[in-house]
């Protein structure tokens, strides 16, 4: 797990860790970072920080490119609205058609669909990413209830998610 680092604001990785972390600050923090396994060649990647709360990837696999899209979805006041500036509504226009993709993020959005029996109300803007995500052939990977986000008295709760393409959803080991 990467640290934060005080001095330039961005995320930690310690030298033996096994992993780069690539993010930009762009002179604040970046809400995004992508850790990449020191394993794959640095040729092999390449990220484009589009702001700083998406970052997309280009990977270079044997079965051929893969696509990562790494998001953060602001919610302000505890609430996701989606109006034409949000980080939700920019991911559609980013994707390669006809390359395997993976889109994985904090997205700050409830909804039984991921969140299982705890939610008690799902967010509107969850169901915007759902009818997004279906039309783009993408797959739920994250599990239904896995709890990815603990805070204070929170039992727990499913924001950061990750879907996928079919073809690389029928070859996931765990999420």
């Amino acid at each position: 797990e990467p640290s934060h680092n005080p001095q330039t604001g961005g995320t930690h990785c310690s030298r033996g860790s096994g992993f780069w972390p690539v993010y930009e600050a762009r002179g604040r923090l970046s809400r995004v970072a992508l850790l990449f396994n020191k394993r794959l060649g640095i040729g092999d990647w390449k990220v484009e920080q589009v702001d700083d709360c998406i970052q997309v990837a280009q990977v270079q696999t044997p079965q051929g490119p893969v696509q990562l899209v790494n998001v953060y979805v602001v919610a302000e006041g505890g609430r996701v609205t989606l109006g034409s500036n949000s980080a939700l509504r920019k991911v559609l226009e980013l994707f390669d058609e006809g390359v395997e993709c993976m889109l994985l993020g904090d997205f700050n959005l409830h909804h039984p669909s991921w969140g299982g029996q705890r939610v008690q109300r799902a967010d509107e803007a969850a169901r915007e990413l759902i009818d997004m995500t279906t039309q783009r052939g993408l797959c739920l990977a994250t599990s239904q209830g896995a709890t990815t986000w603990r805070g204070g008295r929170s039992q727990g709760t499913t924001i950061d998610l990750t879907f996928l393409t079919p073809g690389l959803y029928n070859h996931l080991v765990r999420c």
